[in-house]
């Protein structure tokens, strides 16, 4: 074989004095002697010619065929010369990072025998050509062997008595170890030694000097005794540690060319010239453009999310304009993150995470607005509107919805399944005839009905503890001073509820009935105007948190009320807020020429001084006598205002 024409032994030569073995403190940390078969039986890589070594494999082929045609297979054992010239090939194609044991085992022992016969040829002491199957079979008694002394060394050494010598604990090792006697001392200690040679010159050979070879051989026994003793003692101190360490893999990086995504969509809908006109853009994105720039331009404004930075490498990030528009795809189509992915070339975790951070600025920036209480000028807007409707005091309608929760925890399964179930999770609202919704209270588990939900409910706080506006109007002759909502029939016979009339049998029953159903469907319809315009809430819930399925459910109420202030003045049955008051002050002007007395409401927002003031509005609200008498005069008052006389 022509050695210098071999690029491989050119760059790196094969010397069995070299150590390539592990340490001793490798050895017995692990409580084993290296695994000789490991390689045999693994097999990582079907196609070693991609290494580097490919090319050694190519020309030593057709020695390694012509090595084991006829081989040396008698069971005459190895010399101890021979054993380290085998165990030093090994450990060689094992240890070496170019050559290593990523191939099958077939290509891993032929590539040992190649370097066997190598030292073979450079040492003549060794004896004859030894088969592949043959040195394996020898590296497999070696390893066994080897292993079981080490363990029996260590196990004697930790039971030594003050004053034993080496040669003592030798002794009690092999009583250990048990029979046949161990052979391999000189193989285990040269092998093994030679990690502390000064020679750092892989290429030397190891008959170049056999003077120097036996000092550094006596130099080494000497040594022996310290390395032992302070890698026991070591390794007695450790635990055992596993071996199979999983090495978790990199995630992957795609290069999605983020500007091309940014580009697309401002040249849609964006641009001075969008492709799209203003009415896809309401389709698409739920809103009208000024109102959504609104939005995206606060968001900008107040959250560094939004704003787009240079990374480390000077390129420009998302810009908002990308990420706000996936928040509202996610949320107005209900579609999976990574849907979106190929159109604003934006991965999942970034979609989800720009969805999070939207909902969270909605609710920061828009929420006291958007989500409040009723003024002064709310309420007598809704009081004007209730009593054109026939029902003077009105606050509007009151219901529960249902979002189900298809990735609830099976520990909270039984907690949130209702009736059809399934878990699910309750929204109360309170809502008017333009579809705002007042009132929102979110979170309450689906196996409770809305008395449930009710008593858990701050809808009544307020009026409680003296913070809503306090209201008097006159109806069928009566002045009465708490306003009320309508409910369906689940809901209790408080004075702040009126229900419907089940199986009416005369007219104004039946008048009153059909105002009241027709009136109380607001709050139905706003529910399902709010799931139609953001479908994320109408389709079963993927998400894990509870919390964050609050704000995502806070956050679409909140731009429901911002679509309604932006577009109801396109409603139909649309009143200008400026509208009631100038009809009351006329209507009162005309009562006071005719001196008949005006039933104008009055506002109140003194605090609740003492608990027995609250325990007498309490009182008042849950009254069933007040109630009762309530829904009389509303039977009366809707009879006389739109029954067959009239």
């Amino acid at each position: 074989m022509d050695r210098g024409n071999n690029s491989f032994f050119n760059s790196q030569n094969f010397n069995p004095s070299q150590d390539y073995y592990p340490n001793l403190a490798d050895i017995t940390s692990s409580n084993e002697f290296p695994e000789f078969d490991y390689a045999m039986n693994s097999e990582f890589s079907q196609n070693p010619t991609d290494s580097p070594i490919s090319e050694y494999h190519q020309t030593s082929e057709n020695f390694s065929e012509n090595f084991s045609a006829n081989p040396s297979n008698n069971a005459q054992s190895l010399t101890d010369i021979e054993d380290i010239s085998l165990m030093s090939a090994w450990c060689f194609v094992s240890n070496n990072p170019i050559v290593g044991t990523n191939r099958n085992s077939k290509s891993f022992w032929k590539t040992v025998a190649d370097m066997y016969e190598q030292s073979r040829a450079d040492n003549p002491e060794i004896g004859g050509r030894r088969s592949v199957e043959s040195l394996r079979n020898r590296y497999k008694r070696l390893n066994k062997n080897v292993t079981l002394w080490v363990d029996a060394y260590k196990k004697a050494y930790e039971r030594r008595a003050s004053g034993q010598s080496k040669e003592d604990i030798e002794k009690a090792a092999q009583a250990i170890y048990g029979k046949p006697k161990f052979t391999h001392h000189e193989v285990f200690e040269k092998v093994n030694l030679q990690k502390m040679a000064s020679s750092s010159n892989i290429g030397a050979s190891n008959s170049s000097d056999d003077e120097a070879c036996e000092q550094s051989v006596a130099e080494h026994n000497r040594q022996l005794d310290r390395i032992i003793e302070n890698v026991v003692i070591q390794a007695a101190s450790l635990s055992v540690q596993p071996t199979n360490h999983v090495v978790r893999a990199r995630r992957r990086y795609i290069e999605r060319r983020h500007e091309i995504g940014h580009e697309g969509v401002f040249e849609q809908y964006f641009s001075e010239h969008p492709i799209y006109p203003p009415e896809y853009f309401r389709t698409r994105f739920r809103m009208r453009k000024p109102l959504f720039e609104r939005i995206m331009n606060k968001l900008v404004a107040t959250d560094r999310y939004f704003q787009q930075h240079p990374d480390a490498a000077g390129r420009l990030g998302m810009s908002p304009i990308q990420k706000c528009t996936a928040a509202m795809r996610v949320l107005a189509y209900g579609t999976s993150a990574d849907l979106h992915d190929e159109y604003l070339r934006m991965s999942a975790q970034v979609i989800r995470k720009s969805v999070i951070k939207f909902v969270e600025g909605v609710i920061s920036n828009f929420g006291a607005e958007y989500l409040r209480k009723p003024t002064e000028e709310d309420m007598a807007a809704l009081l004007h509107i209730g009593e054109r409707r026939g029902f003077p005091g009105m606050m509007g309608s009151i219901d529960c919805m249902h979002w189900e929760w298809k990735n609830c925890p099976t520990a909270w399964a039984g907690q949130y399944a209702g009736r059809s179930g399934t878990p699910t999770i309750i929204l109360e609202a309170v809502a008017s005839q333009d579809l705002w919704i007042w009132h929102a209270f979110f979170g309450t588990p689906g196996s409770r009905n809305d008395i449930n939900v009710l008593d858990q409910s701050p809808v009544f706080d307020d009026i409680l503890e003296g913070r809503a506006p306090k209201v008097n109007y006159i109806v069928n002759g009566r002045e009465r001073n708490m306003g009320y909502y309508l409910t369906d029939g689940i809901y209790p016979q408080w004075a702040a509820f009126i229900k419907s009339i089940p199986a009416p049998q005369l007219r104004n029953h039946q008048l009153f009935a059909q105002h009241q159903e027709a009136a109380r469907k607001d709050v139905e319809r706003a529910f399902g105007v709010l799931q139609a315009r953001f479908a994320f809430i109408k389709q079963p819930c993927l998400i894990w948190d509870r919390d964050i399925m609050g704000k995502i459910m806070i956050a679409c109420i909140i731009m429901h009320n911002m679509i309604v202030e932006d577009e109801r003045i396109n409603y139909l049955n649309y009143h200008d807020p400026t509208e009631f008051i100038e009809d009351r002050l006329r209507q009162n002007a005309r009562r006071s020429e005719d001196g008949e007395e005006t039933n104008d409401f009055v506002y109140s927002t003194n605090m609740i001084a003492s608990l027995a003031s609250y325990m007498r509005t309490r009182s008042q609200l849950r009254n069933r006598e007040d109630h009762s008498s309530l829904l009389h005069d509303l039977i009366e008052h809707i009879w006389q205002k739109f029954g067959d006389d009239n």
